[in-house]
């Protein structure tokens, strides 16, 4: 009896491992589809608040239709030809 317990020990030890990997594996799909879906809603919300609610751009969905360059008010102008660089 000690002898058939020795040999069937290993091969139960791996049963459980494959067991165990497999319903980790499971265990982490759902959690990345979980999360997928929950980004996917908050993805939505955050854009139907910033397309339909706001009047001002946040800073987080700036896109190239809506994107303005803000004109510097001060500071120093100087002026240069272009041409003096190549004649001496």
């Amino acid at each position: 009896m000690r002898d058939w317990l020795l040999r069937f020990t290993p091969f139960f030890y791996l049963g459980l491992m494959l067991i165990a990997a497999f319903f980790s594996l499971v265990i982490f799909s759902w959690l990345f589809i979980l999360g997928a879906l929950v980004g996917g809603i908050l993805y939505l919300i955050t854009y139907i608040r910033a397309r339909f609610f706001n009047k001002k751009t946040p800073d987080i969905l700036v896109t190239r239709t809506n994107y303005t360059r803000k004109t510097q008010e001060s500071g120093r102008i100087i002026d240069h030809d272009d041409n003096d660089q190549y004649t001496q």
